[in-house]
């Protein structure tokens, strides 16, 4: 399954051995941490279930969603982002 900036905030289940792909907006894109044991990382923001217990996926975000015009001021702001993923 995949997880995109839209999951923020969501808690989601995975069967054993299934994996969770990251797939978030950045340029340069955030790292992805993750907490416990229950996912281990595969590959870049790809990770599989290890283990039946609870993990968090947590990166940040560009709050700002579009490009600055020309000329114009570039937000910086970041806003955290996180998924509770539950593996069975």
């Amino acid at each position: 399954m995949t997880v995109t900036e839209a999951d923020n905030g969501r808690r989601i289940c995975l069967d054993r051995p299934g994996s969770v792909r990251v797939s978030l907006p950045a340029t340069p894109a955030a790292p992805v941490s993750v907490s416990g044991t229950a996912l281990t990382e595969v590959s870049d923001r790809v990770f599989r279930g290890a283990s039946a217990d609870t993990a968090v996926l947590a990166s940040a975000v560009p709050a700002c969603s579009s490009p600055a015009p020309p000329g114009g001021v570039r937000c910086l702001a970041m806003v955290a982002w996180q998924v509770t993923v539950v593996v069975r």
